[in-house]
């Protein structure tokens, strides 16, 4: 059982699907932590007001991204299959891009 186990980590979609993972479970924790120390300086009103204003914009990011970060994604995974370090290179500088834009903007 162990050695099938094992025998199975050697492959290079379970290490891939492995690597992205962990990156979405430490935001996920990043994101636990965070609201926790929200609360505890915010007190219960004020974290139910944040609340609000992170629910509004959200809301609003639905509508205003127009499913740029799904397309980017895609992009970036096609890019990652064909092992193309260029393109891989030319999504990230979109994303960031757009981050940095829509910050200036605001």
């Amino acid at each position: 059982m162990l050695t099938s186990l094992l025998r199975t980590t050697r492959l290079p979609f379970v290490r891939d699907v492995t690597t992205m993972q962990m990156g979405r479970l430490v935001t996920i924790g990043s994101s636990f932590i965070a609201s926790i120390l929200y609360v505890r300086f915010l007190g219960l009103g004020g974290y139910g007001e944040y609340a609000v204003v992170l629910a509004y914009t959200g809301t609003v990011g639905l509508f205003t991204n127009l499913g740029q970060q799904a397309t980017t994604l895609t992009f970036f995974a096609e890019a990652y299959g064909r092992k193309d370090r260029e393109a891989q290179a030319a999504c990230f500088e979109k994303v960031y891009t757009e981050m940095l834009s829509k910050q200036a903007t605001a």
